[in-house]
C-alpha cells in the first residue's frame, strides 16, 4: 500500500495517522484481491536496490535478462534483496557479493523446507555462480560532472540513506545542449594530461538555476 497509494514525501513518515490510512487501504486491499494478485502488485513495485522499482527492472539490472527467464539461483538472489536492499547493493549499485550469497542460500533452504524444490535443486542452485550482469555505461558521458554534483547535494540534504532507500524523484535545471558544450569546450581547449584543468559553470542570472556544469 505503501509504494502504491501513500505519496512519495510521506513513505517515511512514522506518524500514527499515516499508519492508520496505511492499514485501512491494506484492509480494503486485501477484501477485493487474491493473494497471488497481492503478491504480484508488490512485485512489479517494490524497491530491489540500485534504483530498480519491480521484478523485471530488478531482472535486467542485476543479470540483463527478463524476470521470466531467471533460473532458480538468480530468483534467490533477487528475493534476498526484499529484505533490505541497501544491506546488499551499495548506493554506486555494486553488489556486496559475500552477503549476497548468504541470503540467497537461505533463501533456498526456505523454499525447500516450503515443499517449493527439490533438495538436489537446492543444492544446483547453491553451486551455481553469481553471474551478474556488468553495470552499463551512463547513457551520456557527458552529463556525468553534473550529475555527480546533484548526486552530492542530495546526499548533504537527506544523508547516504536517502539515496540509497530510493524513490526519489529530482528535477534539475540542466540544459543538455548546453551541458555538451561545457564539456566539449573544456576538452578542446585543453585537452593534453598535464594542461590545467578546466571548469565551466553556466548559471541563468534572472533565477540563479545551473544551466551546465563541467569540471
Amino acid at each position: 500500500m505503501k509504494n502504491l497509494y501513500v505519496a512519495e514525501d510521506k513513505r517515511f513518515e512514522t506518524s500514527f495517522r499515516r499508519r492508520f490510512v496505511q492499514a485501512a487501504l491494506a484492509f480494503t486491499y486485501e477484501r477485493q484481491h487474491s493473494k497471488g494478485e497481492i503478491l504480484t502488485s508488490y512485485l512489479n513495485t517494490v524497491y530491489f536496490g540500485d534504483g530498480a522499482y519491480g521484478a523485471e527492472a530488478a531482472a535486467e539490472t542485476y543479470f540483463g535478462k527478463s524476470a521470466k527467464d531467471l533460473d532458480i539461483s538468480e530468483a534467490a538472489t533477487l528475493a534476498g534483496f526484499l529484505h533490505d536492499p541497501s544491506t546488499y547493493v551499495i548506493w554506486e549499485g555494486d553488489v556486496l557479493v559475500p552477503q549476497a550469497r548468504e541470503r540467497h542460500d537461505r533463501v533456498l533452504r526456505l523454499m525447500q523446507q516450503q515443499g517449493m524444490i527439490t533438495r538436489e535443486e537446492r543444492e544446483t542452485a547453491e553451486a551455481a555462480p553469481l553471474n551478474l550482469a556488468p553495470d552499463l555505461p551512463p547513457q551520456d558521458p557527458a552529463y556525468t560532472p553534473f550529475l555527480e554534483k546533484v548526486r552530492r547535494d542530495v546526499e548533504e540534504e537527506l544523508g547516504p540513506q536517502g539515496l540509497q532507500r530510493g524513490g526519489l524523484r529530482i528535477h534539475t535545471t540542466m540544459d543538455p545542449d548546453l551541458q555538451h558544450a561545457a564539456v566539449e569546450t573544456s576538452q578542446d581547449v585543453l585537452p593534453y594530461p598535464n594542461d590545467p584543468s578546466a571548469a565551466v559553470v553556466t548559471v541563468e542570472p534572472q533565477r540563479g538555476a545551473i544551466r551546465a556544469l563541467a569540471g
